[in-house]
């Protein structure tokens, strides 16, 4: 119910600037004429882009514009608002579309300074003045739903994962795990990723416990409609190397190797925090990963694997 209201804003934004869009455009594309034009076509093109600027609406169309963005119009709501639900929180399409944005007013700007430049007002450094203001004001408030697409990543990664795991029950294990990191990566492609999937044991006298111990932070795990399916991610947006032979020395180093007791030595002896996730060895079990060789552990030891990434 919810995708379907962001879908309604989404459109109702559309059709509410779609003049506006258009009609800057060309009075952009109006103003250029006159500096394309040869010389004995000058004041005639000048003449075609005065009347235009006024017939389309004038200064009103960057009036408009920064209402939208402002929240000061009709629904009560920003342009920016409305995208940023609709794009599910996604850090490289704000981007894109602020980038759009500030060149529709980039453009437009340049519109009407060629149009009060030609009718010699008098009043040119005020409204240069007082669009400055209003572009500073805009410049944080992108910058503001841009930076949240960043510190709320976690939360939107979780529930993208989720929506793709219901969605994708069909998938295989290693299938969905690659389906979920090619889904994150593409999204969130900051961060790195790390994805393990397999189902718990269901027989009669199956033991399922211990069968696997995830420690540490940056990391979650996304529930399934098969209570069996065991869906964990972790990730980092700044991971540093590790020192893979030290990390083998701490798990051969042990007098006992358990899937809790090296998750736990690892998760304490390790510098720096980190997340690490033993897992045994079930048939099913698949992992992925988009980190770097030299900054993502993953190795069999006796009858469970062991993963390690620094947050």
């Amino acid at each position: 119910m919810q995708r379907i209201n962001e879908e309604i804003k989404k459109s109702g934004a559309d059709a509410a600037y779609f003049s506006v869009e258009e009609n800057i455009s060309n009075q952009f594309r109006k103003c250029m004429d006159i500096l394309n034009a040869k010389p004995e076509f000058h004041e005639k093109k000048k003449e075609r882009f005065m009347e235009h600027f006024i017939k389309t609406g004038g200064e009103r169309n960057l009036h408009t514009l920064y209402s939208a963005v402002t929240g000061d119009n009709f629904s009560g709501e920003s342009v920016l608002e409305i995208i940023f639900n609709y794009e599910e929180k996604s850090r490289r399409a704000m981007e894109d579309f602020c980038d759009r944005l500030k060149k529709l007013f980039c453009i437009g700007l340049i519109a009407l300074m060629g149009y009060i430049a030609l009718k010699h007002c008098n009043d040119k450094e005020k409204l240069l003045q007082d669009w400055g203001e209003k572009m500073k004001d805009v410049q944080v408030k992108m910058n503001a739903v841009i930076e949240d697409c960043i510190t709320s990543f976690p939360k939107q990664a979780e529930l993208d994962s989720r929506r793709l795991v219901r969605d994708h029950s069909d998938l295989c294990n290693q299938q969905l795990a690659y389906a979920i990191l090619e889904k994150l990566k593409r999204k969130y492609d900051w961060v790195c990723w790390s994805v393990r999937i397999f189902s718990s044991p269901s027989g009669l006298f199956s033991n399922t416990k211990d069968i696997q111990c995830p420690t540490g932070k940056n990391r979650f795990q996304v529930p399934a409609t098969d209570e069996k399916l065991n869906v964990m991610v972790s990730y980092s947006a700044s991971p540093e190397p590790l020192d893979k032979a030290h990390i083998q020395q701490l798990i051969q180093g042990q007098k006992k190797l358990t899937i809790v007791g090296t998750a736990e030595l690892l998760f304490e002896q390790l510098p720096g925090p980190c997340a690490v996730h033993t897992v045994k060895n079930f048939t099913d079990l698949a992992c992925v990963w988009s980190f770097a060789e030299e900054l993502h552990y993953w190795e069999k030891h006796n009858n469970f694997y062991v993963c390690v990434h620094y947050n």
